[in-house]
């Protein structure tokens, strides 16, 4: 940090260092001040020495670190280094105290009247960065308004006065050998917390009602128009002014067939000041179109009998100026091809199709919202048919923003992106870095007394920034396990590193929350977050599920099978009504799984990854992030023949002579299956008829006393007898049939598997 200014010919100087003396010395300004991050201090001074010796007076915390890295030189001798000086440092006089200043007294060889430059490093209070982002309003291009201010302490024994300062993030080496500094340790910040107000909203006087100058009944005090008389037409009769179209559709009165009711603009009878349905309709958030816009599976083509319907669309807009900006979300059907560039591509096709009939581009924007919100959860073409579909969102209200403040009260200061009170020119002085670290210049120089501190801004820069939902269960933020995370997700464009720091973030003209900053490296995103948002909810589902894939290799008889293993997480979220335009999920990576068709502008944050996902205030939307990893396995071809292998001879790469004995080999594992549920089943029926053989004999046996009476019943029981004899003869001829085609398909199999090898894949 001294380089540019000591040059090959500067040379350290003979002096001797006293601590404490009480001599005449001479002072030199102070001109530079270097604070680093791990709280080491450089100190530059440099002037024309008046006298012989040197006064510098320090606190005592930095005294032992002024003695080791004191250096004197000066600039413009050439001459050889000189001895290195010798210091004598006594100890405090009696009655001094330890913790107050010190002067020391360099004492130099005639150095009057020549010019001399001094530095030192001490320790210094860390400086610490604090940042206030301004987010933009919805649709504002320019980006949030990032400021750092630092806050930087004075802990030395004088006053800096006209100081040249710079911070730096870097921390170079430094050992501590001094045990005097104070130390205050962190502690939670309850101040608040049993503090109620007994106020709960403004409390007025009472007046009287007093009579009103235009006769219009209405009393001057609560008339808005008190030289205006009320035309008393049973519409606002009570503020006192006439209103010459009182549903404010712009068609006047003595036009509107309809005054009180305002003309909705459609396409359909827009002139008669009467409200009509037609395709179109217009709610508080939303255009509704009564009429469906159809697209066929994986398609963004717009068909022709759709024309009509956007003929009604384009007249609502362009009758409806008030409307000042509307999202066009495109949908697909769960399961349909390419979901998310589908919902895009038919989403911009609408766009096109509605400029084309004349709104306004900067009016329009298309939104991807691909499956996560579909209309119809059945599983059939009539629903995937409804879910092909595109949607129509208010976005921004010409006067909501006025709406909005009448009815919260007074008027309030708007903090919006810009320039912010307070801040200065000296955000000017960009920073720049070095030497692998962060250097904050402050463009002017700085005044700070000694144990004082001062709040300079080092960066005002407009960087992209919004405010998003997060949802990150976290320990400290009770709650979050279920409903996520108020965040501002902002880049850090000014091509430096950012320290970490508190973050105070204002939104819609006013402080909305604060959060930590970590550190943020150059072209980095942070995620922010400064409140929980308990109007939305999260629920989350997780599944795994396995599916053949592909042979690999066969050796010895046993086959070695790869399976697809697919971990199936879905967050189901519901949308508060004043939620922002998207949530990113903070979704831990499954050790060993690869994720899969993940959505576009997913986020990579190492361990985890942050998923977006589009909402719709009020809706509720669902995400599935799906991982996936190979599990491999072995089958036995001759023993485990239950196992289905079909599934994974589809999915392989096999040479045709290995897929055609393969396909042979599970001919027979099929045939031999059914054998054996045959044999079974056989050997049942074998075994019923020879219990029913038994007890026919066993009847006959005790009949064979009971001569002419029995005789018939004994006729009876021995046909049936022999007739269960010859079932069980055919029974018997059957299953030894099906055992020897089993044995010789099993020889069969034996023969195809014995020696057959296939190679696994390189």
């Amino acid at each position: 940090m001294m380089g540019g200014k000591w040059g090959a010919g500067a040379v350290a100087l003979g002096c001797v260092v006293v601590l404490g003396a009480c001599a005449p010395a001479s002072t030199l300004r102070l001109r530079r001040v270097v604070l680093h991050q791990n709280g080491v201090g450089y100190f530059e001074r440099s002037g024309e020495l008046e006298g012989d010796e040197l006064a510098l007076r320090l606190a005592a915390h930095e005294v032992d670190d002024v003695l080791t890295t004191l250096t004197v030189v000066d600039p413009e001798d050439e001459r050889a280094a000189a001895p290195s000086p010798s210091v004598a440092v006594p100890p405090p006089a009696e009655g001094e105290e330890e913790e107050g200043a010190r002067t020391l007294t360099v004492a130099l060889e005639e150095r009057r009247g020549r010019e001399l430059l001094v530095a030192y490093a001490a320790p210094t209070p860390v400086w610490r960065a604090t940042y206030r982002v301004v987010l933009p309003e919805e649709g504002d291009e320019e980006g949030a308004l990032l400021q750092a201010w630092a806050v930087v302490y004075n802990a030395s024994a004088e006053d800096w006065t006209d100081v040249e300062l710079a911070l730096a993030t870097s921390s170079p080496f430094s050992f501590r050998v001094d045990l005097r500094s104070r130390r205050f340790g962190a502690r939670p910040d309850a101040s608040g917390r049993f503090a109620r107000g007994t106020q709960a909203g403004p409390v007025v006087s009472t007046g009287s009602r007093g009579a009103g100058r235009d006769g219009d009944g209405v009393p001057d005090a609560d008339d808005l128009c008190p030289d205006e008389p009320e035309d008393m037409d049973a519409f606002e009769d009570q503020d006192g002014c006439p209103d010459p179209d009182n549903d404010q559709d712009r068609i006047l009165d003595v036009d509107d067939q309809c005054p009180n009711d305002p003309e909705t603009y459609n396409g359909v009878e827009d002139q008669d000041g009467c409200p009509d349905r037609g395709r179109v309709t217009l709610e508080s958030s939303q255009i509704v179109i009564l009429e469906k816009i159809y697209f066929e599976a994986g398609s963004a083509a717009i068909p022709e009998r759709s024309g009509p319907i956007l003929d009604a669309i384009a007249a609502t807009l362009q009758g409806n100026p008030q409307i000042r900006r509307i999202a066009i979300e495109g949908h697909t059907a769960p399961g349909e091809a390419r979901g998310w560039l589908t919902s895009a591509e038919r989403a911009g096709a609408i766009r096109a199709a509605l400029i084309e009939r004349g709104v306004a581009a900067e009016r329009l924007r298309a939104r991807a919202l691909a499956d996560t919100q579909p209309v119809d959860q059945r599983d059939d073409e009539d629903a995937r048919a409804r879910n092909r579909r595109v949607e129509f969102r208010i976005l921004e209200r010409a006067g909501a923003e006025r709406d909005e403040e009448e009815e919260q009260g007074p008027r309030r200061v708007a903090v919006r992106p810009g320039r912010v009170a307070g801040a200065s020119d000296a955000a000017s002085n960009l920073p720049r870095a070095a030497d692998g670290a962060t250097h904050y210049g402050v463009a002017r120089h700085v005044d700070i007394p000694a144990g004082a501190s001062s709040l300079v801004t080092i960066l005002s820069r407009r960087v992209p920034g919004a405010e998003v939902l997060l949802f990150r269960p976290d320990a400290s933020a009770r709650g979050s396990d279920r409903h996520p995370l108020r965040a501002v997700r902002i880049e850090n464009a000014t091509e430096v590193d950012l320290v970490g720091g508190p973050v105070s973030l204002f939104a819609r003209g006013a402080f909305v929350g604060e959060g930590l900053l970590e550190p943020l490296a150059a072209g980095r995103i942070a995620f922010v977050p400064f409140a929980v948002d308990g109007a939305t909810e999260v629920e989350v589902e997780a599944e795994v599920e396995e599916t053949p894939a592909r042979i690999l290799a066969l050796s010895r008889g046993r086959l070695q099978v790869e399976r697809t293993r697919t971990r199936t997480t879905r967050y189901r979220v519901r949308a508060g009504e004043h939620a922002p335009p998207r949530l990113f999920v903070q979704h831990a990576r499954a050790a060993g799984y690869t994720p899969v068709d993940l959505p576009p502008e997913t986020e990579d944050a190492g361990a985890a990854l942050l998923v977006p996902l589009p909402l719709t205030p009020g809706r509720a939307s669902e995400l599935a992030v799906a991982e996936r990893t190979a599990v491999t396995g072995s089958v036995a071809l001759l023993a485990q023949r239950e196992v289905d292998l079909r599934p994974y001879l589809e999915g392989s790469a096999l040479e045709e002579g290995d897929r055609q004995r393969l396909d042979r080999v599970l001919g027979l594992r099929d045939r031999l299956v059914e054998l054996a549920a045959s044999e079974g089943s056989l050997q049942t029926r074998l075994a019923d008829v020879a219990q029913r053989s038994a007890e026919l004999r066993a009847s006959i046996t005790a009949l064979r006393d009971t001569g002419a009476r029995g005789r018939d019943t004994r006729r009876t029981l021995v046909a049936r007898l022999e007739e269960a004899v010859a079932a069980a003869e055919r029974l018997a001829t059957e299953l030894a049939e099906q055992r020897a085609e089993r044995l010789e398909a099993e020889a069969t199999l034996r023969e195809l598997v014995s020696d057959w090898e296939i190679a696994p894949p390189e």
